[in-house]
């Protein structure tokens, strides 16, 4: 579990790893044949007041954490199905290049959300890294830290980014997204063409 925030206010995001765990997450996985190693979640310092550039909210904050998470992702085995739990998008960038550094071949994301998360320090109109991160890890806007691995190129081709359901897109971070090699299906299209032909269109 990786409980990262990355808006003081948004503390509660940090409850998903446990919250789900409790709901049954395990046993559902193990019932459909798997056989699940808990390890637990990450420890992440508290976030209790944001800081730092009014455009990049907590972008030191958010460095500590995504490296945090990057060691913790590389302890998977190549062998084996990780799957990472957290409750802000964020996490998607110490995720991949833990990841990364274990799997071989080139990356690819289904990423299902609303919102686009393709914003970048010019563009957002709040300065939230968690509506951010697909742009980052695509090698958007500014690294969270020149220490981090997005800061030292993409850890996605945009060409390789599957973005379902989007309702609740900025203008320019819709503009953006749509000039990409992003394949973008709305909520709308999705409703339309059926969640299971999107999903198969995005596994291959």
């Amino acid at each position: 579990g990786f409980p990262i925030y990355t808006l003081a206010r948004l503390q509660g995001l940090a409850l998903s790893p446990p919250a789900l765990r409790g709901l049954g997450l395990v046993k559902a996985l193990e019932g459909e044949g798997l056989k699940i190693t808990d390890m637990g979640d990450i420890k992440l310092q508290k976030l209790s007041k944001d800081s730092g550039p009014k455009k990049f909210r907590n972008s030191t904050y958010a460095a500590k954490g995504t490296e945090r998470i990057r060691r913790a992702a590389g302890q998977a085995s190549e062998r084996e199905l990780a799957i990472l739990v957290g409750g802000e998008c964020s996490l998607v960038m110490g995720s991949l290049s833990g990841m990364k550094s274990r799997r071989r071949g080139r990356a690819g994301i289904l990423w299902m959300d609303a919102h686009g998360d393709f914003n970048t320090p010019e563009t957002t109109p709040s300065g939230f890294i968690g509506g951010m991160c697909l742009a980052l890890a695509c090698g958007r806007g500014r690294p969270l830290s020149q220490e981090t691995e997005e800061g030292r190129g993409p850890l996605l081709g945009e060409d390789a980014v599957v973005h379902l359901g989007s309702r609740a897109l900025d203008r320019l971070e819709e503009l953006a997204m749509k000039e990409s090699e992003i394949t973008l299906v709305s909520a709308k299209e999705l409703r339309k063409g059926g969640a299971a032909d999107y999903g198969r269109r995005a596994a291959r």
